[in-house]
C-alpha cells in the first residue's frame, strides 16, 4: 500500500489509523538483535527473521505445526531449523508460537494507534467547529 507524499498516513510511515489496521512497519533493534542471534548459523538466523517478519505482518501468534511455519516461510526443507528456532526464542501457548518481544512492540503500536486516533478524532471535531463558527 502507498500514500502521496505529504499526507498524513506518508507521514507516519504508511501506518493507517483505526480499524483494520495493517502493520506496515516495526522498530527493529540492530543491537538486540546482534546480540541475542549472534550465535545463531545463517539458516537459523534467515528462519529467525522470516517467522518475525511474519508474526509482525499478521500481528498474530505463529500456527502450532512447526511443517506449517516452515512452509510459510518459504523454508519447508529446514523444518528442523525452524523447529529448533521456535524453541529457542518462541513460547508454545493454546494459540499457537509467541514471541514476547514482538508481542509487547505490537501492543505498544496499538496503543499509539489508538491514542492516535482519538487525537485525530478530536482535530477533526475542532476544525469542524471552526468552520461552523466561520460560516456563520
Amino acid at each position: 500500500m502507498q500514500y502521496i507524499k505529504g499526507t498524513r498516513q506518508h507521514q507516519l510511515g504508511g501506518v493507517p489509523h483505526g480499524k483494520g489496521i495493517q502493520l506496515n512497519y516495526f522498530p527493529f533493534h540492530l543491537g538486540d538483535y546482534a546480540a541475542h542471534t549472534g550465535h545463531l548459523e545463517p539458516m537459523e538466523d534467515l528462519a529467525y527473521r522470516r517467522m518475525l517478519d511474519l508474526y509482525y505482518r499478521t500481528e498474530k501468534a505463529l500456527p502450532k505445526d512447526v511443517s506449517a511455519i516452515a512452509r510459510l516461510i518459504r523454508m519447508v526443507d529446514c523444518a528442523a531449523t525452524v523447529r529448533d528456532v521456535l524453541n529457542e526464542f518462541f513460547t508454545l501457548s493454546d494459540d499457537g508460537w509467541h514471541s514476547k518481544r514482538a508481542d509487547d512492540e505490537l501492543t505498544e503500536m496499538k496503543t499509539k494507534q489508538e491514542q492516535q486516533a482519538t487525537k485525530d478524532e478530536h482535530e477533526a471535531e475542532r476544525l469542524r467547529r471552526f468552520r461552523a463558527r466561520r460560516a456563520e
